[in-house]
């Protein structure tokens, strides 16, 4: 699987993410999540866990912070399943997108265009 296709299916699961934390609070009782914050919880942690198994290891510097933000992302999931607490869940996603961003844009920085020969 190539660098591009994982970010554009990083980026779904991100959305989804996104989405579960919403209808959580919203209210929208959509299958499995209902309105319950600790069932979000655990669906936004397994799709956290999908996200990070598209990952791969960096050698730069990033390395320390993106690792850093990933063990906060697990405390907060357990926190967040636990308490059943929105504030805590919202951290969690608040979380995980900035991981995503970071990576992503990690990415777009280490490839470089590729240039076409005629």
């Amino acid at each position: 699987m190539t660098r591009p296709y994982k970010d554009i299916v990083g980026t779904g699961v991100t959305f989804l993410i996104v989405l579960t934390f919403f209808a959580a609070y919203g209210g929208w009782n959509v299958p499995l999540v209902g309105d319950s914050y600790r069932w979000a919880a655990v669906v936004v942690a397994v799709l956290g866990i999908a996200t990070c198994a598209l990952g791969s290891a960096s050698r730069d510097a990033a390395r320390g912070v993106l690792g850093g933000l990933g063990t906060v992302a697990l405390f907060l999931s357990v926190i967040a399943v636990a308490s059943g607490s929105p504030a805590v869940l919202a951290l969690l996603v608040l979380d995980i997108v900035l991981l995503w961003g970071l990576a992503t844009l990690g990415h777009v920085q280490h490839h470089p265009p590729r240039h076409v020969t005629t």
